[in-house]
């Protein structure tokens, strides 16, 4: 069965995560990345069933992604991760790139983030 890299670039969404109580009382805006390794026949069948449904992906990442308040991105990544590998059992590994836009630092820096690659256990 092939395996394909399905990505989800560029989804914006507004939480309530940092590590002063500050921050997570007035929220920022993140941006999120996803790259996910899946294992399914639709570059043969050109079948949806065969594939995950990006659309699902995003809106999933987006309600974990604002519906907990977290102190640390790398928290905040690593369950949205966990998240999409419980739904979606085509998806192998997923790579995420999750960035807090403008955040509050003394010097001008657009986004600071973190990238985090989960995989499932082999069995």
């Amino acid at each position: 069965m092939p395996t394909f890299t399905v990505t989800v670039s560029g989804l914006e969404f507004y939480g309530h995560h940092g590590v002063t109580p500050a921050e997570r009382e007035i929220g920022h805006w993140f941006g999120l990345d996803l790259a996910l390794e899946v294992v399914g026949d639709a570059p043969l069948t050109d079948a949806l069933e065969d594939t995950v449904d990006y659309g699902a992906v995003a809106h999933l990442a987006h309600q974990v992604g604002t519906s907990t308040s977290y102190k640390l991105v790398e928290r905040l990544a690593q369950h949205i991760g966990e998240a999409i590998l419980a739904e979606f059992a085509r998806v192998q590994a997923v790579e995420i790139e999750l960035d807090k836009l403008a955040p509050p630092v003394s010097v001008p820096v657009p986004r600071t983030g973190v990238r985090l690659r989960l995989a499932r256990a082999v069995e």
